[in-house]
């Protein structure tokens, strides 16, 4: 049989490799909830949307995580999986059994499950968490509110119609053509971050 040391080290990484696909399941679940829901207003629908986005970036976290313990770079996967087969598959297997029997003698019954549990619980709270950043007037996305960047931009140098430019204006400026063609002498400094958080 291999190493002792190895094969406890394999083992955790296949005990994570088993721990990120219930956290995959688990995020798969709560896009199927959050997706089969109507949303009852635009507060909602911009919570639920946000809550699928987060789930989609928990996702390709964990397959990021996956792909790289397939790939097994050291051999410590594939090594714990020929653990499992060949003559000393029962050495090996009866060696991982009386190290859970001492592990949950020590840690009681519930401990494996209720860590695995926790951890897949845990990605779904984090893409239950929906942090927003929307003004009043754009009531929680229903509107765009450019107030900040018009302000902003009207206190610019040379700026054109100034501090006098009005709102409106300004919305009929941007939605014209893009910032940069506005003013592509000017992209540096005050003009180059006030293009960056129109773009944003």
């Amino acid at each position: 049989p291999p190493p002792r040391r190895r094969r406890i080290m394999s083992g955790t990484l296949l005990e994570s490799a088993r721990s990120t696909m219930e956290e995959l399941e688990a995020l798969e679940l709560l896009a199927v909830e959050s997706l089969a829901k109507k949303p009852s207003g635009s507060k909602a629908a911009m919570e639920r949307d946000a809550v699928v986005a987060n789930v989609v970036d928990g996702m390709a976290g964990r397959a990021t995580t996956l792909t790289t313990l397939y790939a097994d770079a050291d051999g410590s996967y594939r090594s714990e999986v020929q653990s499992m087969r060949g003559p000393g598959v029962f050495t090996t297997f009866y060696g991982a059994l009386k190290e859970t029997r001492e592990y949950y003698a020590r840690h009681g019954a519930t401990a494996a499950k209720g860590a695995a549990q926790a951890t897949a619980q845990a990605a779904v709270e984090r893409a239950r968490r929906v942090e927003t950043v929307f003004s009043g007037e754009e009531m929680w996305g229903k509107y765009l509110d450019l107030g900040a960047l018009h302000r902003e931009f009207c206190n610019l140098p040379s700026a054109p119609g100034g501090a006098d430019l009005e709102y409106v204006a300004y919305l009929r400026m941007l939605g014209a053509k893009p910032f940069a063609q506005i003013l592509p002498e000017k992209l540096s400094g005050a003009y180059a971050r006030h293009a960056a958080a129109v773009d944003a």
